[in-house]
């Protein structure tokens, strides 16, 4: 299926998966349209701002919580969940591309496998 915008194409997509149906994105605009980039996105602001109410949430209610270990709210935890990714990417670091800035953008393309 061609959609005319990402917003169109995340709907699309998670209702056909909430269906049961196997279906992915293909292209579309800003990688920052995809909810896992979105949570991701909100973790970094997390680690940067503990005070950011809204990236806690937003992690807090995604799957990235789990990953990340947040299991509340409570700001002591958050502070040490945000300093347990900040140690992460120190000793990590980030992946190449990121730093590159290496992603491309392309028209939404969708179809049902």
């Amino acid at each position: 299926m061609l959609v005319g915008t990402n917003k169109a194409a995340s709907r699309l997509i998670f209702e056909i998966g909430r269906l049961g149906l196997p279906v992915s994105g293909e292209g579309g605009g800003s990688v920052t349209d995809s909810p896992a980039v979105a949570a991701v996105l909100s973790a970094l602001t997390m680690a940067d701002h503990t005070g950011d109410t809204a990236s806690v949430f937003h992690v807090l209610n995604s799957p990235l919580a789990e990953v990340v270990g947040l299991t509340s709210n409570e700001p002591a935890h958050v502070q040490r969940v945000a300093m347990d990714i900040r140690k992460t990417l120190l000793t990590r670091g980030t992946p190449r591309r990121w730093r590159t800035g290496r992603v491309r953008s392309r028209r939404v393309v969708m179809h049902a496998a």
